[in-house]
């Protein structure tokens, strides 16, 4: 009964509810709907984009499936139009202000991912150009850059995924590889040449030198030559006078991959036959002893010597190949050897001090002695020393030194003279070392030297 009245009395406000939320859900129902479509014919059209436009037409047309990029793209403006749609027709909203809204927005976002965005386009302009494509081996150079070699294994919307030689991944902002200088090793041949450079005696008949080399390279060509590349082949590079010898460079065209394996069996074969056919590579000859006891006899520390003491420095000193640009000595370290500049160019550059100007580099020529006074004064290297050329140098440690005292104690008495006369004719002591009397200075400089080498018990 209670039930009933409720109904009779209240009947006509649950009708008003009823309708009121068979409306709301008509209402969410045409919204859900409409969204459903529109995602739907946007679905549609991505797969119709992915499968007839980029899987068929456009892989047929390149040769190679399409890169991933293109697909990730046209998916993105795909559903950006399916939004704006649904936005202006399912929620029937002024696009006008949406989109004066998102163009606000954009020049916000624009700024804070312009190298987001900078990576996008030229990623895509790398693919409209078909610069590259992926399964290529290609080389990255960008001025005071690293060289990049490898595989290209995908170009995405933002970065070029490289596998290099040494079976690394490499991802590279599509940005950088815009503005790098790309060399494809795979277009327009799937080979490229590369060459081994052997140098021979003067006196071997050039005809003899190139039929050696050519058959040592001939031998093992099959095995790294892809189809339709050229056989290996051997010329003159260049005439050397100092030493007197000839460089052959043997060309090769092995595949990309090939090419460190290429030159490993090439090189290989090339030994086996020249040691067949009794001939040796000609190698830079070392400076003889005596020449380098006479170059040591010149410089101003070691100009007291007699010369069996030039003679066993140079015998027993180490002969060392520095590289350009290689630190030789760093400024402010103990000195612990000397170096004699026998070929090339280094450059000295003295520690700045505090409230002084820098002074420019002082260029050091074959002949001049790096480190001699620091040694024997038992001080630090004034200066950072560094190589500008290829350099071969002499050098001069504490064990060499202790083998001469050894053998020959006058000699520690010598070059304690000869180094109080460099410092006097330099005016360059160190205040801890300034003493007015050149004696006084001499016993100093040997006072060092009974400290460093005192198990030699010098006097």
């Amino acid at each position: 009964m209670v039930i009933g009245l409720v109904i009779y009395y209240g009947g006509e406000a649950y009708q008003t509810i009823g309708l009121t939320g068979l409306g709301t859900a008509r209402f969410v129902l045409g919204y859900l709907l409409g969204i459903i479509l529109f995602l739907t014919l946007a679905v549609l059209l991505q797969r119709l984009v992915q499968y007839l436009l980029l899987d068929w037409l456009v892989a047929s047309t390149i040769g190679s499936s399409p890169p991933r990029l293109l697909a990730q793209l046209s998916a993105f403006f795909i559903y950006l139009l399916a939004f704006t749609a649904i936005v202006g027709v399912v929620f029937k909203k002024d696009l006008t202000v949406v989109l004066a809204a998102s163009g606000a927005a954009g020049i916000v976002v624009g700024m804070a991912l312009q190298n987001l965005i900078l990576d996008v386009f030229a990623g895509l302009a790398t693919n409209l150009d078909r610069v590259v494509k992926i399964g290529d081996n290609i080389q990255l150079h960008r001025s005071g850059d690293q060289i990049i070699e490898g595989t290209v294994e995908e170009i995405s919307w933002r970065t070029m995924r490289i596998l290099d030689l040494y079976s690394n991944t490499v991802i590279v902002p599509n940005r950088l590889v815009s503005s790098s200088v790309i060399t494809n090793f795979s277009s327009p041949q799937p080979f490229s040449e590369t060459g081994i450079i052997v140098t021979l005696d003067s006196k071997i008949p050039v005809n003899r030198a190139i039929r050696v080399l050519q058959a040592a390279a001939t031998e093992v060509s099959a095995l790294f030559t892809p189809p339709g590349a050229p056989a290996p082949s051997v010329l003159v590079s260049e005439i050397l006078h100092l030493p007197k010898s000839v460089k052959y460079r043997i060309s090769l065209y092995p595949a990309f991959t090939a090419r460190a394996y290429a030159r490993h069996l090439v090189q290989q074969r090339i030994l086996h036959h020249l040691s067949f056919a009794g001939i040796r590579p000609a190698w830079q000859n070392e400076p003889e002893v005596a020449h380098l006891a006479r170059l040591l006899g010149k410089t101003q520390l070691f100009v007291g010597l007699a010369e069996i003491d030039l003679q066993f420095l140079a015998t027993h000193a180490n002969l060392k190949l520095i590289e350009p640009e290689t630190i030789v000595v760093q400024g402010g370290e103990v000195a612990m050897a000397m170096f004699l500049v026998v070929e090339g160019l280094l450059s000295a550059e003295v520690r700045r001090k505090i409230g002084t100007k820098p002074l420019p580099p002082e260029v050091l020529p074959p002949g001049s002695l790096v480190g001699g006074m620091a040694m024997l004064m038992g001080d630090v290297y004034e200066a950072t020393v560094s190589s500008q050329t290829v350099s071969l140098m002499v050098e001069i440690n504490y064990e060499l030194l202790e083998k001469l005292f050894k053998q020959q104690p006058q000699a520690a008495h010598l070059l304690a003279q000869s180094a109080t006369q460099l410092i006097h004719q330099k005016s360059a002591l160190s205040p801890n070392y300034w003493l007015t009397e050149e004696a006084d200075l001499s016993a100093e400089i040997f006072r060092n030297l009974k400290r460093s080498f005192a198990h030699l018990k010098l006097d």
